[in-house]
């Protein structure tokens, strides 16, 4: 199994197709931050302003539209949600 912080280039980077071909399969790094929102009943709005990071950024990751993820913000919302275990935020898909 391929460890999620293994694949996060940090300072800023991005993660890109090439990084996560694995035998000719493209995978792709998914956060699952809205399915965790939703299930905790908490705005997206609400958590953006609360945390610090623009309603946008929120929304982005939310809808998976971003290709690279900065540190500092998967640390805020890690630590905003109790989350210790990266596995419950992200996930590897083909």
């Amino acid at each position: 199994m391929i460890s999620i912080w293994e694949n996060l280039r940090y300072n800023k980077s991005t993660l890109s197709d090439n990084d996560q071909n694995q035998g000719g399969r493209v995978m792709r790094l998914y956060i699952k931050l809205e399915e965790i929102l939703d299930s905790r009943n908490i705005p997206k709005m609400k958590f953006a302003d609360k945390i610090g990071i623009r309603r946008n950024v929120i929304s982005e990751l939310c809808s998976n539209q971003r290709t690279s993820f900065n540190r500092e913000h998967v640390a805020k919302i890690a630590k905003e949600l109790d989350i210790t275990d990266m596995n419950e935020l992200f996930e590897i898909r083909e």
